[in-house]
């Protein structure tokens, strides 16, 4: 009887190591990342960057005075599409069971051109597309990417407010670095 438990443990601990190796091992479709709101991006813009055919991730992410849970998918190679719920923690308390003020939302995102030595990756997209459009914004924006370096300029209507860049650094496949001027206006974002 021991035996087969022992066997059992072993056989779990394979896996385990099976399934971290499988999950954390570093690839070239990690190097990409999400945005606070789960699009591919910076901070809180997006670049022209597309995580590939069929790629994405689920996530959530905390960036005050919002919460998000996300699900994203670049569903062709040229196309790129996050589902979003966002709570607003400055937002009116519904019920205790419930929380604060909550937004679905639809992003879209669509790459016009794909980098071409100094032509840079072109894409264009919306934010917010369905359900309350608190967060809607229309946006461009080029990315130049040079080995582990990319950067990133664009601009953006509504919610958006005006240009955005920034720059990322890729340091590891696993480890990145990103900085970004951001006109962004959060009190602007009302809720409820």
């Amino acid at each position: 009887m021991r035996r087969f438990a022992w066997l059992r443990c072993r056989r779990l601990g394979f896996f385990l190591i099976f399934l971290f190796i499988l999950l954390f091992h570093p690839s070239s479709s990690l190097a990409l990342s999400p945005s606070n709101a789960g699009f591919t991006g910076l901070w809180e813009y997006p670049t022209a960057e597309m995580p590939g055919d069929g790629a994405g991730w689920i996530g959530t992410s905390w960036y005050y005075p919002y919460r998000s849970m996300y699900a994203n998918l670049s569903w062709l190679p040229w196309m790129e599409i996050n589902l979003r719920l966002t709570e607003f923690e400055t937002g009116p308390l519904i019920s205790p069971g419930y929380g604060r003020y909550k937004d679905k939302a639809l992003d879209v995102k669509l790459l016009l051109h794909k980098q071409n030595n100094f032509v840079p990756s072109l894409a264009g997209g919306v934010l917010d597309v369905m359900g309350t459009k608190i967060m809607k914004s229309w946006y461009g924006v080029a990315t130049w990417r040079f080995d582990a370096w990319a950067f990133s300029a664009g601009y953006g209507t509504d919610r958006m407010n005006g240009f955005f860049g920034g720059v990322q650094y890729d340091i590891t496949p696993w480890l990145e670095f990103k900085a970004e001027y951001s006109p962004l206006d959060y009190p602007q974002d009302k809720a409820g």
